[in-house]
């Protein structure tokens, strides 16, 4: 049982922390911790936003954007869902308006959008839930033990009642 228990941590905490690697490796290349890529702001000409229409529980719109730029001769294309409040808020559209991106001149397929940066708040939340999950995970080994003991007491002292 305990080489079953420590092997699902091993697992789980193998698999939030690679998630967490993730978050935080996309986070340095767009240089939100550390400077070290150069990152270049982009006049993006053709861009497309639709509206999705909310579910019945959430009171606002989701805004997609797609847009799709070059970089030495490589396309690349991406789409960002950001609220309609949030947009509204930073991004005011204007039909003259162009979108302004920041891409990385190493990594160019890590871009994001120069006014909104919802990018870099998906991977802080990525990251931060990753760590709840490997608290948790971590918290369920050191407990668990105590819990199935205190389980099978429980279940032979009813059993010597009855």
């Amino acid at each position: 049982m305990n080489k079953i228990r420590k092997g699902f941590h091993i697992l789980g905490l193998l698999l939030w922390s690679g998630v967490m690697c993730v978050g935080l490796f996309h986070l340095i290349g767009y240089n939100e911790y550390f400077n070290l890529f150069t990152i270049k702001t982009l006049a993006v000409q053709t861009y497309k936003t639709e509206v999705k229409n909310s579910r019945k529980n959430v009171k606002q719109n989701t805004i997609r954007i797609y847009y799709s730029y070059s970089v030495k001769g490589d396309k690349y294309s991406k789409y960002i869902n950001v609220g309609e409040d949030f947009f509204k808020n930073k991004f005011k559209t204007l039909p003259n308006t162009k979108l302004e991106i920041n891409y990385n001149t190493t990594f160019p397929q890590l871009s994001y959008v120069k006014c909104l940066r919802a990018e870099q708040y998906v991977h802080k939340r990525i990251i931060i839930v990753s760590l709840m999950f490997m608290i948790f995970i971590s918290i369920l080994y050191m407990v668990l033990p105590k819990i199935l003991k205190t389980v099978g007491n429980w279940t032979k002292s009813r059993e010597l009642r009855e």
